[in-house]
């Protein structure tokens, strides 16, 4: 009987480390993959914001280095790839597409609902 509650202790170790890696450590790996692709796709031209919360539009890229102009005065920055947090333009491509998703099943919803009715007319 002890050697059956010693396996069950170990086995119950296991099941808690999946549990935990499934909750907290495969989420967190995916978002960052999500980052570092947003952050590998830029270019000039998209709107970005630093982790420092500086908001800035691309005017350069080379290699890691990134340069930026910042404001109305033209101030240009040269920043770190790595040093961004969100691109904005990025983002906002994002909401279009799913705006216009929503907008498509609305449609085919609308198109499915007059057909119902033009069905329960005949």
């Amino acid at each position: 009987m002890e050697a059956f509650g010693q396996y069950g202790m170990i086995i119950y170790l296991v099941v808690i480390f999946a549990v935990m890696y499934f909750i907290m450590i495969r989420p967190q790996r995916k978002q960052e993959k999500q980052q570092q692709a947003m952050i590998n796709a830029v270019k000039v031209g998209d709107e970005i914001i630093t982790i420092g919360g500086i908001h800035g539009k691309i005017t350069k890229i080379k290699d890691d280095d990134i340069t930026l102009v910042t404001s109305t005065q033209k101030t240009s920055i040269e920043i770190s790839r790595w040093a961004i947090k969100d691109v904005t333009k990025y983002v906002e491509d994002i909401k279009a597409e799913k705006k216009h998703e929503n907008k498509m099943n609305e449609e085919s919803k609308k198109a499915d609902d007059s057909g119902k009715l033009e069905a329960e007319i005949d």
